[in-house]
């Protein structure tokens, strides 16, 4: 059986520099927590890590927010779950919600004390699965001791069932979603892009058929693949990159500490309109000549990086020689 296993000091990622403080990178409950699950069977205490999770993909322009979340739960299909900071929130006071992988969003507890007696006490269901067990009943019982301790309650009810007032999370993701949307649309880079692309628009006019394209960029090391049966090379590359440079420069504007991404995927649909996801996170894939560190370092010192958004394989061509 798996066990779980926390890194505490690679959990400190997870927070924003305006959620600590000075006498601790992560809130000291959720120390207590990992510590306690350090090491106790991963399917028996609800099948979920802590971890530092983050991806841009969870809604449209969610990269712009990189700093109002500290997600800390990841689960093995790909949704996390943290703190949400928006509006310099306290992190005493944030909310804990999920960011479903299928695009779903919930509030699940009030703050860190009400999600972790809810996983002791087995009233969220998002963590209740494997939970049921007698073994893990029996953990239960363990976790609700260590927490009832560290926090000074006799029980946990009162905390778990605090639901009163929960923020309207679901509905902040979907309009922030649709606002980066409309921008995009509206946005004069993207109208051009299409303009230049219109040869490659889908001929059924239907916003779900789409031609995709793949942007891999670090320094002066730019390319194209056009998805086509695989990846191939675009031969307009040259004509799309004054547009996608200044798109890629803006974001980067828009919010400091975010960078420039490296890797890009951007599709025409059928009715004409246009899509981004940029990738800041992982490490692109090129096909034809291979960046340097240089070039890798150029655009770190053009737009750098927070440090807790530098990913190691990136953190390793910064250090290197």
């Amino acid at each position: 059986m798996d066990i779980c296993r926390v890194d505490l000091d690679e959990l400190a990622n997870a927070f924003p520099d305006r959620a600590r403080s000075p006498e601790d990178s992560i809130p000291p409950l959720l120390k207590t927590f990992g510590t306690w699950l350090n090491g106790e069977p991963w399917e028996l205490v609800g099948a979920f890590d802590l971890s530092v999770k983050w991806s841009d993909y969870y809604f449209p322009g969610g990269e712009h927010f990189y700093d109002d979340f500290a997600l800390f739960i990841r689960f093995p299909e790909g949704s996390a779950a943290g703190f949400w900071l928006p509006d310099q929130t306290e992190i005493k006071n944030a909310p804990i919600v999920l960011l479903d992988s299928e695009g779903q969003f919930e509030t699940l507890a009030a703050n860190l004390e009400s999600v972790l007696a809810g996983i002791a006490l087995g009233t969220i269901p998002r963590f209740a699965t494997e939970f049921e067990t007698p073994d893990g009943l029996a953990l239960r019982n363990e976790l609700s001791s260590v927490l009832s301790s560290a926090l000074g309650v006799e029980n946990l009810d009162s905390l778990a069932s605090k639901t009163d007032d929960l923020p309207d999370f679901p509905g902040w993701a979907e309009a922030e979603g649709d606002r980066y949307e409309a921008e995009i649309a509206a946005h004069p880079e993207f109208q051009a892009l299409a303009s230049l692309l219109d040869k490659y628009r889908p001929t059924g006019g239907n916003a779900w058929e789409t031609q995709g394209f793949d942007v891999s960029w670090a320094g002066d090391c730019f390319e194209v693949m056009i998805h086509d049966y695989g990846p191939k090379p675009f031969a307009e590359d040259r004509l799309v990159i004054p547009h996608l440079a200044n798109i890629r420069t803006e974001a980067a504007n828009k919010t400091p500490g975010l960078g420039l991404w490296h890797g890009a995927m951007f599709s025409l649909s059928g009715d004409g309109s246009m899509e981004i996801r940029p990738n800041y996170l992982y490490e692109p894939e090129f096909h034809n000549r291979q960046p340097s560190t240089e070039d890798y370092r150029s655009d770190q010192n053009l737009y750098p990086k927070v440090a807790r958004r530098i990913p190691d394989w990136l953190r390793q061509k910064l250090q290197a020689d």
